[in-house]
């Protein structure tokens, strides 16, 4: 089970583990457009995606979609929905899939019962709005050939966390079209930036089969900001160690 999202600022212990797993339902399988959940349903579970890619889309008027982003196994999906009445996003798998439910009632327990994983989950929760704050300014204040970058080595970053080892390749599983939705350019002005990528030599491009041949020369056309995240939260330790303490009874003092 990819539990990275649980392992960016500690190393659950045996206990912690335990009961992620038993928040967790059954895995389940899907097919590729299955959809999870839709814009305006009401919900009460969110999903740990183990294996495959989702699209969370937003509707437009007219009827559209717009992608506002793309989940990879080991993130949680759903759970912007969890403050409001109904999904906030439709939840679409761009490929077979294999996911995890996890009902509200069972995920208000990690609180409860496991407090240093429910800070770890307020910490990715920051990175989420630091990548959320870097895509919205590179979509307006970049051209279309930074923001096919940046996605590009985002997304390969990500992938490195659930397998160290893979290669600078990546399979999209997205059109073009779809991938000019989430960069917020036409399809047309899409096949032209990824023909100009494509010159400089940086990527080596079959369909959406592509090699990042130059991941320091794309880092650099992405103007990424370069965060790096950080683990020395001492607090996070001394949460763990507060829940471990054993509560002290306090009585009234006997008279004398």
């Amino acid at each position: 089970m990819p539990l990275f999202r649980f392992q960016e600022f500690i190393d659950p212990d045996p206990a912690e583990l335990a009961l992620l797993d038993s928040i967790c339902g059954r895995v389940e399988h899907l097919p590729v457009r299955a959809l999870l959940h839709r814009q305006g349903d009401r919900v009460g579970r969110m999903y740990l995606l183990v294996r495959g890619w989702v699209s969370s889309n937003v509707a437009v008027p007219g009827g559209e979609q717009q992608i506002v982003k793309i989940h990879l196994p080991g993130d949680l999906l759903g759970t912007p929905s969890i403050v409001v009445e109904r999904a906030a996003e439709t939840l679409t798998a761009l490929t077979p899939i294999s996911v995890r439910a996890i009902r509200y009632e069972d995920f208000g327990r990690v609180f409860g019962e496991a407090p240093r994983l429910g800070a770890v989950l307020f910490l990715s929760s920051q990175l989420e709005r630091v990548a959320l704050m870097d895509r919205l300014t590179s979509i307006g204040r970049t051209r279309a050939i930074s923001r096919l970058a940046a996605f590009l080595v985002q997304t390969h970053d990500r992938l490195r966390l659930i397998d160290a080892d893979r290669p600078a390749v990546l399979d999209l599983p997205l059109t073009q079209s779809e991938l000019a939705d989430l960069l917020g350019i036409t399809p047309v002005h899409m096949n032209r930036t990824f023909r100009e990528l494509d010159l400089t030599g940086f990527i080596a491009r079959r369909r959406m089969h592509i090699e990042l041949r130059s991941l320091g020369d794309l880092r650099a056309l992405a103007h990424l900001a370069g965060h790096r995240t950080r683990r020395d939260h001492g607090w996070l330790q001394r949460a763990g160690a507060a829940a471990a303490a054993p509560s002290i009874e306090m009585t009234e003092p006997r008279g004398g």
